[in-house]
Parts: structure tokens; sequence; C-alpha cells
């Protein structure tokens, strides 16, 4: 694993949506000793919608066009320079740029893993680092309930919301979420 190859040692563990998921795996099965564990839009199953997975399959530009849209907030002011909907567009242009790169049914793959994803609630409890998890007060992908729920798997846990943002934390909330996320790794939370 690369991690332990280069010798790295405690490491911060973090994902977003699909990689929380993957982040838990790594933090639970591979005895990395990490020190803390972040998950940014996640959720304790992943549930997606049979139409949305249909859609990945039978028409994925389709379905990346409403991923994009909701995994955006229309109403949130980005922090940066760009709007709302230039940011939803950019999201866009990229997931379609990836989608003709790699496989056809490398979106319904990921999809597909997200939903028949069933984590092991008795080993979840096992991991005693602190788990921050990173909401957005909007998200449309992985509601804030979910991250509500998925806090009460750990014993070390805390949740940490951004107001007014969706699923795609790190574009249209990207300096509070830069600000969290070096609160959380300076040990300020």
């Amino acid at each position: 694993m690369l991690i332990t190859d280069f010798g790295v040692r405690n490491p911060v563990i973090a994902g977003h949506s699909m990689g929380s998921l993957i982040a838990i795996e790594l933090a639970m099965k591979h005895q990395l000793n990490c020190q803390k564990l972040i998950l940014l839009g996640t959720a304790l199953p992943m549930p997606v919608s049979s139409q949305l997975l249909a859609m990945t399959k039978d028409n994925p530009l389709e379905a990346i066009r409403l991923i994009c849209k909701w995994s955006h907030n229309p109403a949130k002011t980005p922090s940066g320079i760009a709007t709302s909907s230039e940011i939803t567009a950019a999201s866009l242009q990229l997931m379609e740029r990836i989608h003709h790169e790699n496989s056809a049914l490398t979106l319904f793959s990921d999809m597909n893993a997200c939903d028949a994803y069933q984590p092991d609630f008795e080993s979840l409890k096992q991991i005693s680092v602190p788990v921050h998890i990173i909401a957005g007060e909007a998200d449309k992908m992985t509601p804030l309930s979910a991250a509500k729920k998925a806090s009460g798997y750990f014993k070390n846990s805390h949740l940490h919301v951004i107001p007014n943002a969706g699923h795609s934390l790190m574009t249209e909330s990207g300096e509070e979420t830069v600000q969290l996320l070096s609160a959380i790794l300076n040990g300020g939370i």
C-alpha cells in the first residue's frame, strides 16, 4: 500500500462522498493507525436511487447533468470569484471530460459501489480516533440527516455543518471547507 511504502506513520485519512467510504475501509481494515478520519459528504449506507443508477448506465451524460445540479445549492453565494452557476458548469465540464476519457460504465460502477456498500457497523464502533464528519447543510446527494446518523456510528465523532453548502463542498464552499480542515488538522477542533 502506498501509505506504508512511503513510511507514512499515523496519517490523517480523508475522503469525500465515495471517497469517504474508502477512507472508512482504510481505517478499519488496514491497520494504518491513523490519527484522524475526515469524512466529507458522507452517508452510511450511501444509497443511490434506482432511477439515477439506471441512468448512469443508460444515459450517463444526463445522469452527470443531474448529479451536478443536485450537488450544488443554487441559493449558495460562493466564497470565491465564480458564481454558483459557473461552478456548476465547470463541474459538469469536468465530469463530462472524465466520462469521455474513461470507460462508459465508470460512473455506473462508482454509483453502484456506493449503493451496494454495507458498512460493518460493529467495526465502525471500534474506530477510536476522532472522526470528523463535514456535511453541507443543503446537500441533496448525502443529506445532512444522513451525516447526523453516520456520526452516531462512531464513538468519537464530531459533526461539522457548512451553512448553505451542497454536496460539492470543496468547490462551492472552498474557503469554509479549507478553514475547517485546517482547524481539524492543526488540532483546533
